[in-house]
């Protein structure tokens, strides 16, 4: 099943969208048109944040391991949440829109 939707990451500190296309969803798995450009989206952001993984996972409420895996581009499918949660733990405003 195919849907139209995009997710959205918006910077609270800059005017630039960036739009992820989703091609699928089933219950809460969502599918991404292009998984790797959204993880390595999350990674650049990770790393250029210079924020401590440790507090970005505090904030984020996922692992450390997990941000040191996204920083590092070893994560390839991430679940939609952890990717949101990440965003917003890095002051973006994420937009779900289906």
């Amino acid at each position: 099943m195919s849907m139209e939707s995009t997710l959205a990451s918006i910077p609270r500190s800059s005017s630039k969208v960036r739009r992820f296309p989703v091609i699928e969803n089933t219950a809460s798995d969502w599918h991404f048109e292009d998984t790797a450009a959204l993880c390595d989206f999350c990674s650049k952001e990770i790393r250029a944040s210079k924020i401590k993984y440790s507090k970005l996972a505090e904030k984020a409420s996922v692992c450390v391991s997990t941000i040191s895996k996204m920083a590092r581009g070893e994560t390839n499918f991430p679940r939609a949440n952890t990717i949101l949660e990440i965003l917003r733990a890095l002051g973006f405003q994420v937009v779900v829109r289906g």
